[in-house]
């Protein structure tokens, strides 16, 4: 539901509109991880979980049904704060990504704006992309990830900024 919210707030904004919110939205994520990268929690394999505050992956899949560039990455970020290790964000992180992702595409879907020649190819690369992924989970060490977060959302910055400019 929440999704749908944001797909329809899309198709209620400007492009240039659009990728100002996903700039500052991904600026602000880019903070969090910089200012709390030592959250991330070392190769612990049981831990006490902080409770959740539904409404941060709740604003989150609003941002990802009507935006989308980094949502995942807030995901795991929001996960990893709460003391999550590693993986299991990421297990959590894909549940959510697929069903705003589902709730997003129905909305599009049932108002008639799906571009099929691109639903279609990120469909799939996500599909596999996601399955790679969670293969490859066990092998990453911690110290890579702490490393790897920041500079995915910087390039996914500079992804947004350079759209702006264009």
């Amino acid at each position: 539901m929440n999704a749908t919210f944001g797909a329809f707030i899309a198709t209620l904004l400007s492009e240039q509109i659009m990728n100002m919110v996903a700039c500052v939205s991904l600026i602000s994520a880019f903070f969090i991880v910089l200012g709390s990268n030592k959250f991330i929690v070392k190769d612990i394999k049981e831990i006490q979980e902080q409770p959740l505050n539904k409404l941060i992956p709740f604003m989150i899949s609003i941002y990802d049904g009507g935006f989308g560039p980094g949502s995942a990455l807030m995901n795991i970020t929001y996960f990893l704060k709460k003391q999550y290790i590693y993986i299991k964000a990421v297990e959590l992180t894909r549940i959510i990504t697929f069903s705003s992702c589902t709730g997003a595409f129905l909305f599009y879907y049932f108002t008639g704006i799906v571009n099929w020649g691109i639903a279609i190819p990120v469909s799939i690369g996500s599909i596999v992309g996601s399955f790679l992924g969670l293969k490859l989970i066990p092998y990453i060490k911690t110290k890579w990830i702490q490393i790897l977060l920041p500079i995915i959302f910087f390039l996914l910055i500079v992804q947004v900024v350079s759209d702006l400019l264009i």
